[in-house]
């Protein structure tokens, strides 16, 4: 009897555990399936942010310059950046580093203060007004990239692998929509205007993605790399920006002192040969596609001639670059806008003129403190640059485009390249952080 009763118990025993396996197996198949919906939900979210200037061609009055468009698609924009991001935090939650943490803290206090400074000086509260929509833009974009990357974990190969992806066909689709599609909309300038709405940001992501190319040159197979880079220069020359192509060459110049410093000079050489090869490829391949479809002359051509013939016949004041510019400047200096703003909204040639004559100093502050605070924990730790270490050398490129574009363009504070650069940025600073970036001084 004491047999048959043993026999039992172990009998239930046995199938209790085959239940509970079965159980936690089918939680763990769940989970690895809700991870890679996240990741590929991530994915495609992206593409769909990069590419979002495609709805612009769907404006009401066919003008792609000065665009009539609902206001239906930005909102469901947000809500979906929104989603992934409170899936992302829930599928790959991790402890943020503290001073990731510190970051996001103190861009919170100051975004909620511009808030109220925008409650205190402006006219219009409606959430479709523009003062609004610029802060909703860095609420989104520049601080929920602080507390994505804080809390979740993830392979920054695998993220850089994702962004170049993304990257080169956003601009592929850019160059595309340019010939095929933009001859039929109003466009005086006959600037790329692509997916991603506006020729400056097409000319922003090839910057980004020539860094990225830059950056894992070896890593990346030769044909890859070729064709990476070859619509990146026919990007930028379509796109006609001098502004990031004078950041492209900065970054060359950037890598070539790096090999030059670790006496790699066969690497070297090749660099600058294939950057050599393919910007004079891509530059017949831009002027043959003008041609074909018949138009004037490739942009980037077009603005040079303009430029010299404004210099030849006038004051380098005068020209249209130099000018807006020094008027955002003097407009700053004159409208007295103060700590609280300004209540009249104007938009300037430079992101920080924008946010600090429009939100006074807590809204420069909220465009700026994760960059600057990230400096001052990058200095006050006394780090140095790694020169074998890839997170590093993205982290100080990023920077330094971050503050050249801030100075002299608007683009790091409109999506979505705000979103691109602050997701790279802060990945990169993660991987300081963490150690793999940088080596404490002795």
């Amino acid at each position: 009897m004491a047999i048959l009763n043993y026999k039992k118990s172990r009998a239930c025993f046995q199938r209790d555990s085959d239940l509970s396996l079965l159980a936690s197996s089918s939680i763990i198949t769940g989970g690895k399936r809700l991870h890679l919906f996240v990741k590929w939900f991530g994915i495609v979210w992206l593409l769909f942010a990069c590419n979002f200037g495609i709805t612009l061609f769907f404006s009401f009055n066919g003008n792609i310059q000065n665009p009539e468009v609902s206001m239906f698609p930005p909102l469901i924009k947000d809500a979906a950046w929104l989603i992934f991001l409170v899936l992302a935090i829930f599928c790959f939650r991790s402890k943020p580093p503290h001073q990731l943490f510190i970051i996001g803290i103190l861009t919170g206090i100051t975004l909620l203060s511009t808030l109220v400074c925008v409650a205190i000086v402006s006219n219009d509260l409606s959430i479709f007004s523009q003062p609004i929509r610029t802060i909703k833009n860095a609420a989104l974009y520049i601080f929920c990239p602080i507390i994505l990357v804080s809390f979740t974990q993830y392979r920054f190969d695998n993220i850089v692998r994702i962004l170049m992806a993304a990257l080169f066909v956003t601009l592929l689709v850019s160059i595309s929509l340019y010939f095929l599609v933009e001859a039929n909309f109003k466009n005086s300038e006959l600037r790329m205007f692509g997916s991603t709405g506006n020729p400056n940001a097409a000319s922003f992501l090839a910057a980004i993605l020539f860094l990225l190319v830059s950056a894992y040159f070896n890593k990346i197979k030769p044909l890859s790399r070729g064709v990476c880079l070859l619509v990146t220069f026919l990007a930028l020359y379509l796109s006609a920006s001098y502004l990031y192509l004078f950041v492209v060459m900065a970054v060359m110049v950037y890598y070539l002192a790096v090999d030059v410093q670790k006496l790699k000079f066969k690497k070297v050489v090749q660099y600058l040969l294939e950057l050599i090869f393919y910007s004079i490829v891509a530059w017949q391949l831009s002027v043959f596609l003008i041609n074909l479809a018949d138009y004037p002359m490739v942009p980037l051509a077009q603005r040079l001639n303009s430029a010299v013939v404004t210099m030849e016949t006038s004051s380098l004041e005068s020209s249209d670059s130099i000018r807006v510019r020094s008027e955002a400047i003097t407009e700053f200096y004159s409208s007295n806008s103060g700590v609280f703003g300004s209540s009249v909204f104007k938009q300037a040639d430079s992101a920080f003129m924008t946010f600090l004559s429009n939100f006074g100093i807590f809204g420069f502050l909220t465009l700026i403190l994760p960059y600057g605070a990230a400096l001052f924990f990058f200095i006050s730790q006394k780090h140095y640059l790694n020169p074998f270490n890839t997170p590093t050398h993205i982290f100080v490129v990023t920077m330094g485009i971050f503050f050249i574009s801030g100075l002299l363009h608007y683009q790091i504070s409109n999506f979505p390249t705000n979103l691109i650069i602050s997701t790279l940025f802060l990945c990169s600073f993660k991987e300081v952080l963490l150690g793999k970036g940088c080596k404490k001084m002795g």
